[in-house]
């Protein structure tokens, strides 16, 4: 029986998504940050902070985290998720401007409201 040479195994090029929490309260956004993400990422989105920490386990990679929502900020919501054990590379999304008002918590990246596709998209690359 004669081969060609070539392997059918594509574990060694199977590239592996990172898993990220998105923490949007406003639907649409929520609707379009996953739009955006989902052919770079798997997404898992809720509606605000408290479902976030509820949310959280080890196979998160990074946490997109509006800063400001009802119920739970960003920032406490982190310190929640960090406090809980985990430890994602976190970016905080926000309309508030970070020169006036500094997240209480440090994160990996801050992206201001609004944010571009591609600079949604190059943020999550960049933090995998």
């Amino acid at each position: 029986m004669a081969t060609n040479g070539t392997s059918n195994s594509t574990a060694a090029s199977e590239v592996i998504e990172p898993v990220v929490l998105l923490a949007e309260d406003e639907d649409a956004l929520r609707d379009v940050y996953t739009t955006i993400l989902e052919p770079i990422c798997t997404i898992r989105a809720v509606q605000d902070g408290n479902e976030a920490v509820e949310t959280i386990d080890e196979e998160v990679d990074i946490l997109l985290i509006d800063r400001r929502m009802p119920s739970l900020d960003g920032d406490k919501a982190v310190e929640e998720i960090r406090a809980a054990g985990y430890d994602p590379k976190v970016a905080m999304i926000t309309a508030v401007d970070r020169t006036s008002n500094a997240p209480s918590v440090a994160v990996d990246e801050y992206l201001s409201k609004p944010t571009s596709n591609s600079e949604l998209r190059e943020t999550v690359t960049q933090l995998s």
